[in-house]
């Protein structure tokens, strides 16, 4: 379908490099021992790098399929920055599905849904349900006003009756005494 352009091991590096760092999206795959993937978007594009031990290294973006020979022929430093990168993508959800390829980003993004909808299932079975809340009581009435000391009528009555008794003056009851 798609020509596939052999490329040295640094400029595939370089791309799974900028596909860890600024991607979106990830999803780490793996297969069998030896096999392993990563797919995410990177400038609003689908990508996807294949690695298979002693057979081939492959990246599909935008601008194309790229290849590079097995990593038994690399310099020290390109199988030293595989692995570094590999390490970062093992930081990454894991599916062991099927790795789609960049080329059908329908199926990328049916596998990175796909994968995130069992995850949340498992964790919503795994976590224990919720207890039901409590009715909370109503607040009881401090101490402080829940014993009110009692108060003798008699104690209220005096200072009134003092209150509303007319005055006396020496010519007798006055006017204003009344009110």
């Amino acid at each position: 379908d798609e020509e596939v352009i052999d490329v040295p091991p640094g400029v595939i590096l370089d791309k799974l490099g900028e596909l860890l760092q600024g991607g979106r999206v990830l999803l780490r795959y793996s297969a069998a021992e030896g096999r392993w993937g990563v797919n995410g978007k990177v400038s609003g594009q689908w990508c996807s790098f294949t690695y298979e031990a002693g057979v081939t290294c492959h990246f599909v973006d935008e601008h194309g399929s790229w290849s590079a020979e097995a990593s038994d022929d690399w310099a020290d430093s390109e199988q030293a920055k595989l692995e570094e990168l590999r390490d970062g993508a093992m930081r990454l959800p894991t599916s062991s599905a099927d790795q789609p390829r960049a080329t059908r980003p329908r199926a990328c993004r049916r596998a990175v849904f796909e994968y995130h909808r069992v995850r949340h299932s498992a964790l919503r079975k795994a976590k224990p349900p919720a207890a039901p809340k409590k009715q909370q009581a109503r607040p009881k009435a401090p101490p402080a006003l829940a014993a009110k000391p009692e108060v003798a009528a008699t104690d209220v009555a005096e200072p009134m009756a003092e209150a509303v008794a007319p005055s006396t003056g020496a010519d007798g009851p006055t006017a204003d005494a009344t009110a």
